[in-house]
């Protein structure tokens, strides 16, 4: 079984790390739900970078 895995960071999203509050989900994580809900073992996550950008990591299992 073969997996394929794309990853995008977003710089104009960035996380306040005094308050440690990361975006809300909205119509971006809806989106991407369907998306994944779409493809072969779809799956998605959004995850902090050091930087402070937001990373959303969408994968799938390829036929």
């Amino acid at each position: 079984m073969v997996y394929s895995k794309r990853e995008i960071a977003n710089n104009a999203s960035t996380l306040n790390h005094a308050a440690c509050e990361r975006p809300k989900g909205g119509y971006g994580s809806k989106m991407m739900s369907a998306i994944a809900s779409e493809l072969p073992d779809g799956a998605w996550e959004m995850s902090a970078l050091p930087d402070g950008q937001v990373q959303v990591t969408l994968s799938w299992r390829l036929p």
